[in-house]
């Protein structure tokens, strides 16, 4: 399973591009975290409409919600608490897991390297695409983003 970040999820929700986050990963299953879930949540009720397709992708089951352990409760509970709680929770779940992470954040990026976890980044940075088609794909879906600020 690939653990989503907020970020990465609410940046193809907002260019309507999610559908390419499914292609490009194909079989593999895209999860959150309890509390990347409660994330979006709090920002539809603050009125980003946008990423309501993401409670719906999760509520379908599009998207799996991966409960924390007791023992990646504790794990997240002693990393640092310049992440958020939904940053938190990913690591520790993915560290006791073996996932990948999908992430546009570069603290949570540089966090993985120290601590030897694999994340998947932004394809303009990749020099492995799954496919020529996907990354020319997923580039324009940040392009389109970065257009948005």
């Amino acid at each position: 399973m690939l653990l989503a970040d907020t970020n990465i999820l609410s940046t193809f929700a907002k260019v309507n591009q999610l559908a390419l986050l499914f292609r490009l990963f194909g079989d593999e299953r895209i999860g959150i975290v309890p509390a990347v879930y409660a994330e979006f949540q709090a920002g539809v009720k603050k009125g980003y409409a946008d990423l309501q397709v993401v409670i719906k992708l999760i509520q379908q089951g599009q998207i799996d919600l991966a409960a924390l352990t007791a023992q990646e409760v504790f794990w997240a509970s002693a990393l640092p608490v310049s992440f958020d709680a939904g940053e938190r929770e990913t690591l520790a779940v993915a560290k006791s897991r073996g996932c990948s992470i999908l992430t546009n954040e570069n603290q949570i990026k540089n966090w993985c390297r120290r601590i030897t976890l694999q994340h998947l980044r932004n394809p303009r940075e990749s020099s492995e695409p799954p496919s020529r088609k996907a990354r020319e794909e997923i580039c324009s879906a940040f392009a389109l983003f970065a257009s948005l600020r």
